[in-house]
């Protein structure tokens, strides 16, 4: 990008700035001004009894912790692809609390019953 070509193109750096020139400072740099745009998803997996990997069980439990549940984005495995994408993940976000309300005032057995009707989360 600074080549003669672009020259006309070009104006100062912003981010990170000319200051940063070593390795060390551009990881500082990240470090300091990194942070997520868009609601994390894929942190608190769901999954079986038998996966050391898995937070939450089938009905939303966190393993090891009694009376918690975690019933948002977090449990997605990945980041849902719409547009507009804040609108498809808070539509999600509310279906999953919705399933969540019938696990726990239904007592359905779990969210895998919610497959019937085509939900993927």
């Amino acid at each position: 990008m600074q080549s003669q070509g672009f020259a006309q193109y070009q104006g100062e750096e912003v981010l990170p700035g000319k200051d940063i020139n070593s390795d060390e400072a551009l990881l500082a740099f990240i470090k300091q001004h990194a942070e997520t745009i868009y609601h994390p998803v894929g942190t608190c997996k769901m999954g079986a009894d038998n996966d050391d990997m898995a937070v939450v069980d089938e009905k939303l439990n966190v393993r090891g912790v009694m009376g918690l549940r975690v019933a948002d984005a977090s449990v997605f495995p990945r980041l849902v692809g719409a547009i507009p994408m804040h609108q498809q993940s808070w539509s999600q976000s509310v279906l999953l609390i919705l399933f969540t309300s019938n696990i726990i005032w239904l007592n359905t057995n779990s969210i895998k019953q919610w497959s019937r009707y085509n939900v993927r989360f």
